[in-house]
């Protein structure tokens, strides 16, 4: 999966894993071939996929467009510092707001 290494998509692997049970149900030659974010939202690209799976990926895009990357809970979207787009409880987004620590060089 393509997620962004400071946000992260944590929050969203319970929406996924419904997701793919559901197709799992169905027995066709559906393939996942891209898990990704973009925008703050699940982006899921499917080989083989019938209308019925289309509309299970649009429900996880929708549902993902509410629900907090991080962790789970009632998510907004937002934009980070450094213009990173991401769907984010107001706790996360405020953590994730702040700086990332410098690393400090040490000198031999």
């Amino acid at each position: 999966m393509s997620f962004t290494y400071r946000v992260g998509a944590d929050g969203w692997f319970d929406l996924l894993d419904r997701l793919f049970q559901k197709i799992a149900t169905l027995r066709i030659g559906c393939r996942i071939t891209a898990v990704k974010e973009k925008m703050g939202q699940l982006r899921i690209s499917c080989n083989n996929a019938d209308d019925q799976v289309l509309s299970w990926i649009e429900e996880a895009r929708v549902e993902s467009a509410r629900t907090c990357q991080v962790c789970g809970g009632l998510g907004t979207f937002r934009i980070l510092p450094g213009h990173l787009a991401a769907t984010l409880c107001e706790a996360d987004a405020e953590r994730l707001s702040k700086p990332i620590r410098q690393r400090q060089v040490l000198e031999a």
